[in-house]
């Protein structure tokens, strides 16, 4: 068997099904050295995928498990279909102890990831990703089983929106459909006249003042300044908002996207974008980079510059570099102001929260009494 770094990949030994359909076979993997061994058979199946997202690469996930998930020693559980000597499904995720309850969660999951399932583009598709998901509630061993932000256009929705026994909650997400606009000129005359107006003022005043350019950071040497940069007026923004995002405080999140965005190998990437006044970074947004999406994780701005609004004028930049790639620029979760201005597409995602025991029903009854005992509570106080 290869070791951590890949190189040989022999084909599963052990499997823990029988034949189904089309002789699919799962395989159950919890040693991080067979994990390692599927990276080749990974990298295909991404490029077989239609649906493919760079959090569901090997690359993400691996590095998310050596950063992230292995100090915290959380246990491995990753479920592989395979069809003869071809892994058409790869479905990881680990599993971690909260108080008394057990809980699988998706690998790599620490922020806003989507949930899904990676799987080969095939009219057996949706049978696939419903057999694994029967073997991974029989399977994994655990209490709870969460799955965050799953899309409402997904075969994964479609199949897990059926069960009983859950608690979910939905939230909305927003996005820039090149469907219908084959040229900028296209999409900006969509616009709002008044907006457009004042992109073009704020642009026009601050180029006046200076140098104004828009790039793209290539070079490794300036990634982690760069990263730095975003999460520092990241965290002055939400200290002034007084909002609170626990990953913004967490040293290994942010080492995680710096090894992420340094490994150019393989499908996917993370991008980061920089609106630079003089030299100076005054606006930066840290993207992810799909087959056909492109996602604005984190974006961060100056307010030293707020006058001039520089995240809108960075945003006009990547929505024409994204134009020209033919990527749906996605906003991600929640309906802010200023997403309104640009996005043409909205849908939703749904976390589904699913009890796997009887152990995992009482956690969700204890969870369901705390939330009323808040809500009298702030009755009360009000």
């Amino acid at each position: 068997m290869a070791n951590g770094d890949g190189g040989n990949v022999e084909r599963p030994r052990e499997l823990s099904s029988q034949p189904t359909k089309n002789s699919l076979c799962f395989e159950i993997v919890t040693e991080v050295g067979r994990l390692f061994s599927l990276k080749p058979h990974w990298d295909n199946l991404c490029d077989r995928s239609i649906d493919h997202n760079f959090s569901q690469s090997f690359k993400w996930c691996s590095t998310a498990w050596k950063i992230i998930d292995l100090p915290q020693r959380r246990q491995l559980y990753c479920l592989v279909g395979w069809v003869d000597n071809r892994a058409v499904l790869i479905w990881p995720f680990v599993i971690l102890r909260r108080g008394l309850w057990l809980m699988l969660q998706p690998l790599g999951w620490e922020t806003t990831e989507y949930s899904d399932v990676l799987v080969e583009n095939s009219p057996e598709a949706d049978y696939w990703v419903a057999l694994a998901w029967r073997k991974l509630r029989a399977t994994c061993k655990s209490d709870i089983v969460i799955l965050p932000f799953v899309r409402t256009n997904s075969r994964l929705h479609r199949i897990v929106s059926k069960e009983r026994s859950m608690s979910a909650w939905a939230n909305s997400i927003s996005s820039v459909s090149w469907d219908g606009n084959q040229e900028w000129e296209s999409y900006y005359r969509s616009l709002k006249r008044d907006f457009r107006y004042l992109l073009r003022s704020r642009r026009r005043r601050l180029s006046q003042r200076g140098h104004l350019s828009f790039e793209t950071v290539t070079e490794h040497e300036q990634l982690r300044p760069t990263i730095d940069w975003i999460f520092f007026h990241k965290t002055g923004w939400l200290i002034r908002t007084k909002r609170h995002i626990p990953w913004l405080e967490s040293e290994p999140y942010k080492e995680f996207l710096i090894r992420v965005a340094a490994e150019s190998e393989g499908t996917g990437s993370i991008m980061l974008f920089v609106l630079k006044f003089d030299g100076q970074i005054i606006s930066a947004v840290l993207g992810r980079i799909s087959k056909f999406s492109a996602e604005a994780l984190i974006a961060a701005f100056d307010r030293s510059y707020g006058q001039y609004g520089p995240g809108h004028l960075l945003y006009e930049d990547i929505l024409k570099w994204a134009l020209e790639r033919r990527l749906e620029l996605d906003f991600r979760l929640g309906n802010e102001a200023y997403k309104k201005d640009w996005t043409n597409r909205e849908s939703e995602v749904i976390t589904y929260r699913f009890d796997n025991s009887i152990w995992g029903a009482a956690f969700s009854l204890a969870s369901r009494c705390r939330s009323k005992f808040q809500s009298l509570q702030r009755q009360l106080l009000a």
